[in-house]
């Protein structure tokens, strides 16, 4: 049974509580985001396997199962994570800042999935630039980079149990965010100048290159 408070006591105990919002506030925003991205992109699935998906080979039918999955079990990860210290652990404020193994297993597989898209658009722009290695060159770099720095963070935060004693390992956080935003910009620039390039040598956006573009500008 509740005790009695009066209104100024119930006022002291208000404001005795911890603010959360920049932990828990933030966690939830991030998460409505995921999700309704992700629910974006089972509807694109659907709309490529119903109606673009018929000269497709296996191997891509199944690489765009494959990263469904990997996305689906990120999200599910996050998610878990989130009830931990929401539900699981409500009103525990020093559970906050205790590092899961959902967390964890979160970096490895975000990474994989990223280097599955970016090194599928690497060979996309190696195709659009009749083969040419450069741009593709850089995005493969880069994508690998932050993946194998990705794979050392994980190494690193394992041992860690608490958030405050991961200090040390942030530069490799911020490596691998860097290299993941290089990687981005080369993709969007590959992209980019290999369809101006068409469009010049052709003289004008044949129809093909129109449905191209959309496709580019509905699948980044």
């Amino acid at each position: 049974m509740l005790p009695e408070l009066s209104a100024a006591g119930m006022l002291v105990a208000r404001k005795a509580l911890i603010p959360i919002d920049n932990i828990l506030g933030a966690w939830v925003i991030g998460l409505i985001i995921s999700s309704a991205i992700w629910g974006v992109t089972g509807l694109q699935i659907y709309h490529y396997f119903t109606k673009f998906s018929t000269r497709d080979g296996p191997f891509l039918k199944s690489f765009v199962c494959a990263l469904f999955l990997v996305d689906t079990l990120h999200l599910s990860l996050i998610s878990e994570a989130f009830y931990v210290a929401a539900i699981t652990n409500f009103g525990d404020y020093l559970s906050l800042g205790e590092v899961t193994w959902s967390q964890i297993a979160q970096i490895p597989v975000g990474v994989i999935m990223g280097t599955m898209v970016q090194l599928f658009y690497a060979y996309r722009i190696w195709l659009l630039g009749n083969r040419s290695p450069w741009i593709p060159a850089a995005i493969v770099v880069s994508s690998l980079g932050e993946f194998a720095i990705a794979i050392v963070y994980t190494h690193k935060a394992v041992q860690v149990k608490f958030y405050v004693d991961a200090a040390a390992d942030l530069p490799y956080a911020t490596t691998s965010l860097a290299l993941e935003l290089a990687c981005d910009i080369f993709i969007a620039f590959g992209m980019v100048f290999n369809l101006l390039r068409t469009v010049d040598r052709k003289g004008g956006a044949p129809q093909y290159l129109k449905v191209l573009r959309r496709s580019t500008l509905g699948t980044a």
